[in-house]
């Protein structure tokens, strides 16, 4: 249930003043998310999304991020299709605190937006951001997340994390019912540095579905990671 993919992009960043940072984009939406709804045809986008930054250093050494984000979904009906396009949006506003010796952090995010579903990671590949409706016209469907967390200094070589998150769309009457409508997931890990240059760990992850029938599930997976850092 977090916000936004790697991209490639062409940026511009500038400073305010000692304090606040700009950046602007264009960035290649990679996911566009369209359900066509059994028409023929696909997604085929011919604008970049615009993207906007602005970045605030605060007292404790953490950032307040807010963004801003603005795209063109396209249908492409190729020989048979329709062929439509419409406008989508999002906002989004995140930042982390420190506290204690400054080695702690506390974490949130926020998004909302209109044709915004596959900029939620949970979303990409269940077309959540627009369909077609029976008359051959693009329909967006606003999505939002929230999502907080803790990261806490064990030891001067372990660390602890632990993360919430939540997301959903407000599905078209046209989307079909079995496809996913909400989300949550709960991460709790540990990072062990044995050495300055290696980074290792172990994460417990709960997941849970939610459809537009309002069938749901509940998954759980258990992972491990090694890191080399150059």
């Amino acid at each position: 249930a977090l916000t936004g993919t790697r991209r490639a992009q062409i940026r511009f960043e500038d400073k305010i003043n000692k304090d606040i940072n700009y950046a602007f984009a264009l960035e290649m939406l990679e996911f566009p998310g369209i359900d066509g709804n059994n028409f023929d045809g696909q997604a085929s986008m011919l604008m970049p999304m615009l993207v906007g930054k602005l970045t605030k250093t605060t007292a404790s050494g953490g950032r307040l991020f807010l963004g801003a984000s603005a795209f063109q979904l396209r249908w492409d009906g190729q020989s048979t299709g329709p062929d439509d396009n419409t406008f989508g949006w999002g906002l989004s506003f995140s930042g982390r605190e420190y506290f204690g010796t400054g080695k702690h952090y506390f974490r949130w995010m926020a998004s909302y937006g209109n044709g915004w579903g596959s900029n939620i990671v949970a979303t990409i590949g269940t077309t959540a951001s627009a369909i077609l409706t029976p008359d051959g016209k693009l329909e967006t469907m606003p999505a939002w997340n929230l999502g907080t967390g803790i990261s806490i200094n064990l030891l001067q070589n372990l660390e602890t994390n632990l993360n919430i998150n939540w997301f959903g769309i407000e599905p078209s009457e046209y989307r079909a019912k079995n496809k996913m409508k909400s989300g949550a997931s709960a991460h709790i890990n540990f990072i062990w540095a044995p050495i300055k240059s290696v980074n290792t760990g172990i994460e417990y992850m709960i997941l849970r579905r939610t459809n537009g029938d309002s069938n749901s599930g509940t998954g759980q997976r258990l992972q491990m990671m090694i890191k080399y850092i150059f």
